[in-house]
């Protein structure tokens, strides 16, 4: 199917491709299905929703900081149907302001995704980890 999109452009949505968000994402609860798209070489990748033309910019949190780690909760892994390690891909959303030297995610809200069975959700850790972390200098710093 085709997709318009503001910052893509016409795009040919893989129906095979859709993440389901049973319960949205944080402040989007109304929107539950989402594609992945990459450009290249960029650590930036971007999570389009299919539903209404909103895109979130992501990034895999362990290219910019390497010890992080959590515990998925149990009943997350299950919800999500996760048998397997390597069935997960973790994301954070990312913020990318005008001064792109106060670029930043939040480490303490990641998306979890079930790559094989396409159904993900953002969950919520506890304060261990800040909702605004700044990784511009940072960036390779492991």
């Amino acid at each position: 199917m085709k997709f318009e999109t503001k910052y893509f452009g016409e795009i040919d949505v893989d129906e095979n491709g859709i993440l389901q968000f049973e319960e949205g994402i944080l402040g989007f609860e109304d929107l539950k299905k989402f594609i992945l798209l990459s450009e290249g070489d960029m650590i930036i990748d971007w999570l389009q929703c299919i539903e209404d033309d909103i895109t979130f910019p992501i990034i895999d949190p362990f290219t910019i900081k390497s010890d992080y780690q959590f515990d998925l909760p149990e009943d997350v892994a299950k919800e999500l149907q996760i048998e397997k390690p390597e069935d997960v891909i973790v994301y954070t959303v990312v913020v990318i302001p005008e001064d792109i030297k106060k670029i930043r995610t939040n480490l303490q809200g990641p998306i979890i995704i079930n790559k094989e069975k396409k159904l993900a959700k953002q969950i919520i850790l506890s304060d261990e980890y800040p909702m605004r972390y700044e990784f511009y200098d940072k960036f390779g710093d492991k």
